[in-house]
């Protein structure tokens, strides 16, 4: 099923705009934080890392990690973990988000470039070595650090965890026809979940309504994908400049873009799908009726884009299980 692209709102903090000084340097990764509302980032050109408040002004959050290539950064329970590379401080930096104070550092024995973070449901850490082709799984309580993906993974960069799906998913920046490979984390297993047709990717996140975001350097956009990549993926911003790990605010449908060479952040607003006021009412008129079941052979057949209220099963496309349930309402079976 297509995406709905809505209207985007677009605004940058820009060198020398509305504040005097611009502390950005190769922005790479964003987060929010959203008990101080606020966004930080993670400087790879020296380090730093960048408050960026509600009003737009920066400020430094962290400077211990000055002279180290800081890539992906990750919030969880009031802890920022940061991938940090070339210094004393290398493997993953975590800091006390409320104070700024360093909380506790794990050793990663890494070859390339630390990368992309990720947590699963039961509090693993994952993390994307680019150049090393690998991506490590780390015990945060034990500091173990075990290797779960790869060689083979065409340069891993952004990773995130589908929830939905239990599964870690990869993206293999330098593969022929831009592979987003599955890594189940309960056996390790990876398999791959679909040919994104992007070359150059770089950050990937998944929004509250299971749409998966891709941003790709080659093009200077970010994509937007259908949960299963059925569809080619819809280019729902562009005009950045090599974006890199992007974030979204799942509270706020607010796409932060870290254009890594203009030394700015984008903040991008996303729409949510329309809530769905009655399930198998495809047509909207207020009633389920075999209206909503010719809709959904359509929606099958014609790929049609207004057909969200039809997904009764909730797997995210419309099939013919869900017109078995439409019937079943029209009945009063179901």
């Amino acid at each position: 099923m297509k995406t709905i692209l809505f209207r985007m709102f677009i605004a940058s903090i820009l060198v020398g705009s509305a504040y005097s000084q611009n502390l950005l340097n190769n922005p790479e990764s964003v987060v929010y934080d959203p008990a101080r509302d606020r966004h930080l980032v993670s400087n790879y050109g020296n380090g730093n890392i960048i408050e960026i408040a509600a009003d737009g002004q920066q400020s430094i959050f962290s400077n211990m990690l000055y002279g180290h290539a800081v890539v992906g950064i990750y919030l969880r329970d009031d802890l920022l973990y940061v991938a940090t590379n070339n210094g004393e401080l290398a493997g993953i930096t975590v800091f006390d988000v409320a104070s700024g104070d360093l909380a506790d550092h794990i050793e990663v024995n890494y070859e390339g470039l630390l990368n992309d973070i990720t947590f699963d449901s039961t509090g693993n850490l994952y993390v994307s070595d680019y150049w090393d082709d690998r991506v490590y799984k780390i015990n945060v309580t034990t500091h173990q650090v075990a290797l779960f993906a790869g060689p083979g993974l065409n340069n891993p960069n952004g990773i995130t965890y589908d929830a939905v799906r239990d599964r870690i998913l990869i993206l293999g920046a330098a593969g022929a026809n831009g592979p987003v490979w599955s890594g189940d984390p309960q056996t390790g297993e990876i398999s791959l979940a679909a040919y994104s047709g992007l070359y150059g990717m770089d950050g990937i996140v998944i929004d509250p309504d299971q749409r998966i975001y891709i941003s790709q350097w080659s093009t200077d956009c970010v994509f937007r994908f259908d949960s299963d990549f059925s569809e080619p993926g819809d280019p729902v911003s562009c005009g950045h400049v090599d974006p890199a790990d992007i974030f979204l605010d799942p509270l706020h449908y607010l796409l932060a873009v870290p254009n890594f060479s203009a030394n700015t952040v984008d903040f991008v607003q996303m729409e949510p799908l329309p809530s769905c006021e009655l399930p198998g009412d495809i047509s909207e008129d207020g009633t389920v009726d075999i209206l909503d079941v010719v809709q959904a052979v359509n929606c099958i057949l014609l790929g049609t884009d207004d057909c969200y209220c039809g997904d009764l099963n909730g797997d995210d496309i419309i099939n013919v299980q869900d017109i078995i349930l439409i019937v079943t309402i029209i009945m009063g079976i179901g």
